[in-house]
């Protein structure tokens, strides 16, 4: 791999990286994990997260390569990475005593660093990326994970649900996730300025948005409908 190409990968995987530890040192989050507080949780703190994130860099850069160098078409790049997911999780099962810290990041990041690898591919290799090309990578996204969820959950029609996810399924949750995060305004930056501290209020105006703008499943699981109303409506 060429140099050039070679810092691209490793930028993309720290850029990952640091952005899981921003998301944890995020505070006050409630309910969540952040620097004064675990939230909800009983079995990690932020401790545990950092431990987590730094077992997740080395798998961050092999998601994207997949995607730079692998499958050309799209959903076969998803069947490529999954297995390299579950090596990732496993590592930080390793990292956390057996904690879930990051498993839905691992999933989510994963998909986009390996649509961030197959348009480096597509621009040759060419960088940084600029926020008008964020759509672009998104529907890459879509493409790989298209019928995703109903592939996936198609025994339920002659079983019942056995894990939290197939249970959101048959509620009909999980089916639109990917496309409710497509379809938010990522350009919400300048609403945070006001307050001060642009790096950190830009983080929380973003948390804050997306929590109103979606159908947030974990609120629900953790929760009910009552509270997964609440929190829309706040």
């Amino acid at each position: 791999m060429k140099s050039k190409q070679e810092a691209l990968v490793r930028a993309m995987a720290d850029l990952a990286t640091e952005s899981i530890l921003f998301e944890v040192i995020l505070t006050p989050k409630p309910g969540l994990v952040d620097a004064k507080d675990p939230g909800s949780h009983r079995d990690m703190d932020i401790f545990t997260f950092v431990r987590s994130a730094v077992s997740l860099s080395h798998g961050f850069r092999e998601f994207f390569l997949a995607g730079f160098t692998g499958e050309e078409d799209l959903p076969a790049l998803f069947a490529q990475i999954r297995p390299l997911g579950m090596e990732v999780e496993e590592k930080m099962f390793d990292a956390t005593g057996k904690v879930n810290t990051h498993k839905g990041i691992i999933f989510s990041m994963g998909i986009i660093l390996a649509a961030l690898g197959r348009y480096a591919r597509i621009r040759e290799g060419e960088g940084p990326y600029i926020p008008e090309e964020t759509e672009a990578v998104l529907q890459l996204v879509t493409q790989m994970t298209q019928g995703l969820v109903s592939k996936d959950f198609q025994s339920l029609a002659h079983r019942p649900p056995a894990t939290h996810g197939e249970r959101l399924y048959v509620d009909a949750i999980e089916e639109t996730e990917y496309r409710q995060i497509n379809g938010l305004d990522f350009t919400i930056a300048d609403k945070g300025k006001y307050l001060g501290k642009a790096k950190y209020n830009e983080s929380a105006v973003r948390l804050y948005s997306v929590k109103g703008d979606t159908e947030d499943k974990y609120i629900y699981a953790f929760w009910d409908w009552e509270g997964f109303f609440y929190v829309l409506n706040e």
